[in-house]
């Protein structure tokens, strides 16, 4: 399964190279070598995605796994500029992290308590009453939904969006944990007002920024949700066979209805290709260039001055693309490591990413497990498309891991509350 997902990345390659040539996704195939080759270091990894019985830890895994080192390998075996070095040097990191998800690391025996709700709506209740009235008091209430079809009017919505730095973590830490455990809560106990009222609340906060992720991200852990309470011990496949299915779907969309490339520019392009695309060119940049030593990443950044004159992220964009206005071409958290250490800080930060993967599995025992994936998973899924460091903060990657710590254990049989 995993060899014919990476074959139907190759396969929409060429379709996405010819509408996105101009943003430099290109169809340029490696020899018959080292194509073969991409599939050798495609399966090196591969013996850590399969683990009984389903963790915090391996659920973040499977997710890298699929979303970020599947389609690294597509894009070296489709893309001759792209180096060998480089897809070693993902696959090795990948490998290391696979092997540490699998440790025995922070292991304990606790007695299971019984779980309640109450503080769960308590800490979403707590950040919505903050987030809100503060978004009105900037912007005013939200007159109109954006079209997330359009995209150059979704860019101007975007730009008339002011946020202060606290503001925007908070809205973060509620888009991509709280208003998620929300959802997750309803998949749990299958409490319809639940589940309507997380997704309410994505919807509202669509309307406020016009960020797309608002909407793709809350379906994915919809889908993955669902798939954790039913296909628990088949995960892996599940979802493989997800991800596939989105893929054929946009294929199809796209061609049935003449609406090219609509459908793959929100499943295929941004979520497998570009930052996958992106790494490589991360690799390629900082091969030659100066490693910026974490002076661009929070709190480093604080200490010490960066030799770029622009966001790193920017700095590629503009030597890439050659855009006057500098665009954010974000890359995964090896691209990053990559950026400021070279191949030490790719192992460093694999390192962190495990470790971290491996304190939320120890706060996760004898908690409802579709309950504490839920503030982590899209801060995991992120991890795929921005640095480590970052996603932390802003990504609400470490506000998500506290609220799995908050959250109260569970007991076997659960009353109905």
């Amino acid at each position: 399964m995993v060899c014919g997902f990476r074959a139907l990345l190759d396969f929409v390659t060429p379709e996405i190279a010819k509408y996105w040539g101009y943003m430099g996704i290109v169809y340029q195939p490696q020899s018959l070598e080292l194509y073969i080759f991409s599939f050798v270091l495609l399966l090196i990894p591969i013996i850590f995605l399969y683990r009984k019985p389903l963790t915090v830890s391996t659920y973040g895994y499977q997710i890298l796994y699929i979303t970020t080192y599947i389609p690294m390998t597509s894009q070296f075996a489709t893309n001759s500029r792209f180096t060998l070095s480089a897809a070693i040097a993902g696959c090795s990191c990948f490998f290391l992290l696979g092997l540490i998800t699998h440790l025995p690391l922070f292991t304990k025996k606790t007695e299971p308590t019984y779980f309640s709700h109450k503080r769960l709506i308590a800490v979403v209740s707590f950040i919505a009453c903050i987030v809100y009235p503060a978004l009105v008091i900037r912007q005013g209430l939200p007159t109109t939904f954006p079209n997330p079809f359009d995209g150059a009017k979704l860019y101007a919505y975007r730009a008339n969006v002011e946020m202060g730095t606290m503001l925007e973590y908070l809205y973060g830490w509620q888009t991509l944990v709280t208003n998620i455990m929300l959802i997750g809560f309803g998949v749990l106990k299958k409490n319809k007002w639940a589940i309507g009222s997380g997704l309410l609340l994505q919807v509202l906060n669509y309307q406020f920024t016009g960020l797309k992720f608002v909407l793709f991200g809350t379906l994915i852990y919809l889908a993955l949700a669902i798939g954790v309470k039913q296909f628990k011990n088949k995960f892996p496949y599940f979802l493989i066979f997800l991800f596939s299915a989105s893929i054929i779907f946009a294929e199809i969309v796209d061609n049935r209805f003449d609406l090219a490339p609509l459908a793959h520019t929100f499943i295929t392009r941004r979520t497998f290709i570009v930052p996958a695309q992106l790494y490589f060119e991360w690799h390629d940049y900082f091969s030659h260039h100066s490693y910026d030593y974490f002076a661009q990443s929070f709190p480093f950044k604080y200490f010490f001055k960066s030799q770029y004159t622009y966001r790193l992220a920017e700095e590629i964009g503009i030597h890439y693309y050659n855009i006057t206005k500098p665009p954010h071409a974000n890359s995964n958290f090896l691209a990053d490591g990559y950026a400021n250490l070279g191949l030490v800080g790719m192992l460093l930060i694999t390192f962190l990413l495990g470790l971290y993967l491996k304190i939320a599995e120890f706060y996760a025992q004898n908690k409802p497990l579709v309950l504490t994936l839920a503030p982590i998973t899209l801060p995991i899924i992120n991890f795929g498309s921005t640095s480590f460091l970052t996603n932390l903060m802003t990504g609400g990657a470490l506000f998500g891991l506290l609220c799995i710590i908050l959250l109260p254990h569970s007991s076997l049989s659960e009353p109905n509350d």
